[in-house]
């Protein structure tokens, strides 16, 4: 489910042009995000937990907003995952964070 969504999102950006050579790390984040919030509500046997993705293009720059029921986490708490000590690590619940 989430690379037929994520491609077309994806294909859209790409059609916009706002962010141009930049759509692998723009597709990486989304992917992510999407992917973590179905995680967590597999993890936690959550038939009915809400997720939305919203986009938009304001003049030059595309916004994407990720958001599910979760209590969300601080970004500043993650470790860089291209940190050479975090590459090849497992993904953390960001609900655990």
């Amino acid at each position: 489910m989430i690379s037929p969504f994520v491609d077309w999102l994806i294909s859209l950006i790409a059609e916009s042009r706002c962010v141009l050579g930049e759509e692998e790390f723009v597709e990486l984040a989304v992917r992510e995000a999407v992917s973590n919030a179905m995680t967590v509500a597999i993890a936690r046997m959550l038939a009915s937990w809400l997720m939305s993705v919203a986009a938009a293009k304001v003049l030059r720059e595309c916004f994407i907003v990720v958001r599910d029921q979760g209590n969300g986490f601080d970004p500043s708490k993650v470790p860089d995952p291209l940190a050479v000590e975090d590459l090849g690590a497992e993904p953390r619940d960001a609900a655990s964070t």
